[in-house]
């Protein structure tokens, strides 16, 4: 048997004659055409249309098969290469999104923007949404009262409903088609055969059908890819090897899924596959349930320090004292992955954190200029031209007792905390009050600044209630 090999490399002809058609027509990215067939099973509904950004986690729900009962019943899938031990089903959510955008180009409803109501999108064969259903959907499966194993209106009008029956139609064709490998649903190489079954497992899709170039690269999406010159399967692989981008944006992480041995796939018309050797290397998706058929923990996925993290959510996926979770210590690094550094730090009583390390708090001085004073001056007025109290002297109060209105003496203002002399109230240090003075404490007060004044002198505290008053109407004239 002759062993035909498409992915050779192409002659500069050709492909400078793939560019020209390129720049010519463009790609075509296989995706139904966004109308509302009427001419089918069940009349097109009007759904709000998810955006992109929402179609990854309802894929990934579903392939978790995790919907409940929004979603048909879906059957085990098998195991191993001879297939006889079955689990919960499960499938790689890279691959559906793929498949979903090749079939749908991700349009549900054919709404006028994302987040809008529109009519159900179905395409010219009767293929409902995103997954494209089209078994049981034609007019032909109405008029024989075809039974299905899924509600035909529910995958019309509900996007979720619509990927759990892609999803069971998928682990139908896993179970029916020659293994893969050891026939691991968790690897994506291992569907080869069931994405193929999708579209139509026969000649159509075979990898050696003389309608596709013999000479074809795998499929980039660099501008250089005609849709036509591959079969299904080879397509989507293409597509998950290069995402295509909506404003400005990749729909998906792409990876480097590998090729089966393409000798191995039977190459004369109406032939059957036989099982395929493992392809290597293998690429697991994470989205998905663990053979076990138990709900899929990420953090088993892969997991390189061992902290119970998967290194996807840890920012030191190399250092198991580093995880969201963790302990704060006073070390300067984010221990906790939560982009703030030794925020919950502990220290030592006594200590504070204070650039990564644990040290005794500064001790606070007086401000610098100010001199002590002596015991012998003590509950003396400050000479002219001194800075004032500060802390230690043996009357006057210390900043943090400077609180009230007569917490300080005549001739001192408390603010802030500090009896600082007033060179307005008492500007000749005559020890008598100067309206000025009385007037600018009005002033202070008015400002909600918190400074309070002590004056005992019963004339200035009505001068200063005239000048309030004063400023009062003079503010109500401009107003």
């Amino acid at each position: 048997m002759k062993t035909v090999k498409p992915f050779a490399v192409k002659s500069l002809a050709t492909a400078l004659a793939t560019a020209l058609f390129v720049n010519l027509f463009g790609t075509s990215t296989a995706a139904a055409a966004c109308n509302t067939n009427t001419n089918c099973r069940v009349q097109p509904v009007y759904g709000r249309a998810p955006c992109d950004d929402e179609v990854p986690d309802l894929v990934a729900q579903v392939c978790r098969n995790d919907f409940g009962t929004e979603g048909p019943s879906i059957p085990t899938i098998k195991t191993g290469a001879d297939g006889a031990t079955k689990v919960t089903a499960s499938m790689p959510c890279l691959l559906f999104k793929v498949m979903t955008f090749v079939e749908s180009s991700w349009q549900m409803f054919c709404a006028s923007s994302c987040g809008s109501q529109g009519l159900t999108m179905i395409g010219g064969g009767c293929g409902y949404g995103y997954s494209q259903i089209t078994t049981g959907m034609r007019a032909s499966d109405l008029a024989n009262n075809t039974s299905t194993s899924f509600d035909v209106n529910k995958v019309a009008s509900s996007a979720t409903y619509n990927l759990a029956t892609g999803l069971q139609f998928m682990v139908n064709k896993w179970n029916g088609r020659k293994a893969v490998g050891t026939r691991d649903p968790e690897v994506i190489e291992h569907w080869y055969y069931a994405v193929w079954a999708y579209n139509s497992f026969s000649w159509k899709n075979n990898p050696h059908n003389p309608n596709y170039p013999a000479d074809r690269t795998p499929w980039y999406c660099a501008g250089t890819s005609s849709r036509s010159s591959y079969p299904y399967q080879e397509a989507v692989w293409g597509y998950m090897r290069c995402p295509p981008s909506r404003s400005g944006k990749a729909l998906w992480t792409g990876a480097e899924i590998s090729y089966p041995y393409i000798a191995e796939i039977c190459s004369t018309e109406g032939c059957s596959p036989a099982a395929l050797s493992n392809p290597l290397p293998n690429h697991k998706d994470p989205c998905q349930k663990g053979q076990s058929g138990q709900v899929y923990d990420p953090a088993k996925v892969v997991d390189s320090d061992g902290d119970g993290t998967a290194d996807a959510d840890d920012c030191a996926p190399n250092d198991a004292a580093i995880h969201p979770g963790a302990d704060d210590i006073c070390d300067g690094v984010d221990n906790d992955c939560d982009n703030a550094i030794d925020e919950s730090a502990t220290c030592p009583e006594g200590e504070i954190c204070q650039s990564g390390q644990c040290v005794e708090p500064p001790v606070d001085l007086p401000d610098a200029g100010a001199p002590e004073n002596s015991a012998d001056d003590a509950g003396e007025p400050p000479a002219e031209g001194d800075a004032g109290p500060t802390e230690g002297d043996a009357t006057m109060p210390s900043p943090a007792e400077c609180v009230w209105l007569y917490d300080c003496p005549d001739g001192y203002v408390c603010h802030e905390g500090r009896c600082l002399q007033d060179p307005v109230l008492d500007p000749d240090s005559d020890g008598e009050t100067d309206t000025g003075g009385a007037d600018l404490v009005i002033q202070l007060r008015a400002s909600g600044c918190g400074c309070q004044q002590a004056m005992t002198d019963a004339w200035a505290w009505a001068i200063g209630l005239i000048a309030t008053l004063f400023g009062f109407a003079r503010s109500r004239r401009r107003g």
